[in-house]
C-alpha cells in the first residue's frame, strides 16, 4: 500500500529465484555473481516480523543461498557492510564517496574475511587515495555539472 516492494531475503521461494539466477550466469560463463544492496530495509513502511534481528535474518539468508549454490561454479559476493553477510561472501562490495568512511566500514567486515585487501571492493566515484588499498570500482564516465 506504500509503493514499497522488496525481495523477502528469508523466503524459501526468494532464495530459490536467487540462486537460480546465479546458476543462469554461471552456466552462461560468468564467474562471479554480485547481490546488490543485501539487507532487510529498515522503513517504518517495510513491516518486518522475524524473530530475529534484521541483521541476522540477512545473514542466515546469505549463508542458505551460499550453501545452495555450494556445488555451482560461480564466485558468490554480496552489497553488504553486515559482518554475518561478509562472512560468506567471496568478495564484499560497498557504496561510498566517502573516503573518511573507508577505516570504519573494513573495520566493520574484516574479522570475518581471510584477507580484507583483496576481499572488499569499494564502488565509488571519489578519486580519495584512502580506498587505494582496497579493490575499486569506478563509474567510466562521470557525472559532469555545468
Amino acid at each position: 500500500e506504500n509503493n514499497c516492494y522488496w525481495l523477502d531475503p528469508m523466503a524459501t521461494s526468494v532464495q530459490e529465484y536467487l540462486v537460480s539466477i546465479a546458476q543462469e550466469l554461471a552456466f552462461m560463463g560468468f564467474d562471479e555473481v554480485v547481490f546488490d544492496e543485501f539487507w532487510i530495509p529498515d522503513s517504518t513502511n517495510i513491516i518486518y516480523r522475524g524473530e530475529t534481528s534484521r541483521e541476522e535474518a540477512a545473514g542466515e539468508a546469505a549463508k542458505n543461498i551460499r550453501s545452495l549454490l555450494a556445488t555451482d561454479p560461480i564466485r558468490i559476493s554480496f552489497n553488504s557492510s553486515d559482518p554475518k553477510v561478509a562472512a560468506v561472501s567471496d568478495r564484499v562490495y560497498l557504496k561510498t564517496d566517502d573516503g573518511s568512511a573507508v577505516t570504519a566500514l573494513v573495520e566493520g567486515v574484516k574479522e570475518t574475511l581471510e584477507d580484507p585487501t583483496a576481499q572488499v571492493v569499494f564502488q565509488t566515484a571519489s578519486r580519495d587515495t584512502r580506498f587505494n588499498g582496497y579493490g575499486l570500482l569506478r563509474p567510466l564516465i562521470e557525472a559532469r555539472s555545468e
